[in-house]
Parts: structure tokens; C-alpha cells; sequence
């Protein structure tokens, strides 16, 4: 199916490979069981760190293109995607199964998995102080406590100024919302760097987004992922300290 102006987020982990036109492309995804989706660019150089051909064994799909690249994805192979969009429960139990694509976030440090990268290819997780680790030691998933439905920032203050939710997205501009309970403190949370308005949430619209009733405030924030690094791809950050951010 395809081509879609849309992206299977970072480098092919079949192949980043440049083939001679889009036929050839598309034959070697299609020669290969494990491949579910390939991209193509008319224009990316075998020079360039992302060449022409990107297979891939996923079809999440990011919401948004990479240059002039295409996405095709085999027959009976669906996409994660919701709308564009990507949705992340904190949930505290890994066998708590989510539907619709979304993402399961348990509290590991940012980077840990099979590669370096989270469920479904995407790399997510928790930093402290800038770092996977907590006071030198290995960052347990404990420290950030997931409770009822609820993420907490450093509960038991292990780190020396801020902790960190980052997740590696295709560069671009992107619309955040937080489902934060109502009342609660936002002192000292950040998206991107930018505080959030202390009186700038909403009551939500959507209650069939969260599984909690008192999850009942929504903060919407427009924020910039930069490529920083010429791979098409960077870092989108929710930070905060306990006990001002929760």
C-alpha cells in the first residue's frame, strides 16, 4: 500500500541501502519476510548517512514525512499510528496490554531495551540529571513511581535538579497533551524547556483518553523537535521535580 507522505521513525533496521530506483526498493522489502515497510527518496545520495532504500521490520507510522521520502507498506501489514498521533500510557504493570497503537511506558531508564530502543521501535525512557542513571548507580524503575495511573518526577529525590521523560521523534513541530490530575501542582514541569502555564489547562474533552477519572486536566503545548544531529530525528522532553511536578 502507498506511497504515504509519512515516515517509519529512524534508520531502516533491515537496510539502509541505496538501490537504483524505486522497483529495486521495493523488491528487496518484498523478498524479505521480516520486511513489513520500505521508504524511498528520489533525491538521498549513497553519500549521505540516510541513503535512498530504508527497510524496515515495523509500520509504525511517526504522523509526518522525512524529506521527500515515500512510505509503502506490504498488504495486511497495519500502522500504529492513531491519526498522527502517538499516545503513552505510564502504567505501572508491564502485562497491562493498551489498544489502537499505544505505547507502554514502565519507568526504565531512557535507552534501555534490545538496541537501545523501547516497545515498538521508538527509544523512550527516563533520565536523571541528563543521565540513565540516578547517583552513579543504575536507574531503577522505581524511582519514578507509577501509582494508580500516576507518573511521578523523582519521588524519593534522587536526583540533584531535574527528571527527565525524553522520547526520539522525527524532527518537526509537534502538539503535546498532557492528561495531568486536576489541582495538582505544575511548579517546575516543563515541555521542551518551556514551563507549563500554571492556569493554562483545560478540562479534558476526551475522558476515554485515560483510564482514571481524576485525570481530568489537559495542557496542550506546541513545541519544536530539532535535528540536532543531521539523522532526521530528535529528542522531545517532559521534565520535572518532585514534589512540584507531578
Amino acid at each position: 500500500d502507498g506511497p504515504f507522505s509519512d515516515d517509519v521513525p529512524g534508520i531502516g533496521d533491515i537496510a539502509n541501502m541505496q538501490a537504483s530506483n524505486l522497483e529495486e526498493c521495493s523488491n528487496r522489502c518484498l523478498q524479505d519476510a521480516k520486511c513489513e515497510a520500505f521508504e524511498f527518496s528520489p533525491s538521498a545520495l549513497a553519500s549521505s548517512g540516510v541513503r535512498n532504500c530504508q527497510l524496515n521490520s515495523k509500520s509504525l507510522r511517526a504522523g509526518m514525512a522525512y524529506g521527500d521520502f515515500k512510505l509503502f507498506i506490504k498488504a495486511g501489514k497495519g500502522s500504529a499510528s492513531v491519526e498522527g498521533a502517538h499516545v503513552v500510557y505510564f502504567i505501572a504493570e508491564e502485562k497491562t496490554q493498551v489498544t489502537g497503537g499505544a505505547l507502554r511506558d514502565f519507568g526504565h531508564a531512557f535507552g534501555e531495551g534490545p538496541d537501545g530502543t523501547g516497545e515498538k521501535g521508538f527509544k523512550f525512557g527516563w533520565m536523571c540529571d541528563g543521565q540513565p542513571e540516578a547517583n552513579g548507580g543504575p536507574l531503577f524503575k522505581t524511582m519514578f513511581r507509577i501509582e494508580e495511573h500516576l507518573a511521578y518526577f523523582d519521588k524519593f529525590h534522587q536526583c540533584k535538579g531535574q527528571a527527565t521523560w525524553r522520547i526520539q521523534l522525527p524532527a518537526g513541530r509537534y502538539v503535546v497533551n498532557l492528561f495531568l490530575p486536576k489541582g495538582r501542582s505544575v511548579k517546575g514541569c516543563t515541555v521542551q524547556g518551556r514551563p507549563l502555564p500554571a492556569n493554562g489547562g483545560k478540562e479534558a474533552d476526551n475522558k476515554a483518553a485515560v483510564e482514571d477519572e481524576e485525570w481530568t486536566w489537559r495542557f496542550s503545548v506546541s513545541v519544536a523537535v530539532p535535528d540536532v544531529d543531521h539523522s532526521g530525528h530528535g529528542n522531545l522532553e517532559v521534565a520535572g521535580s518532585h514534589p512540584d511536578c507531578e
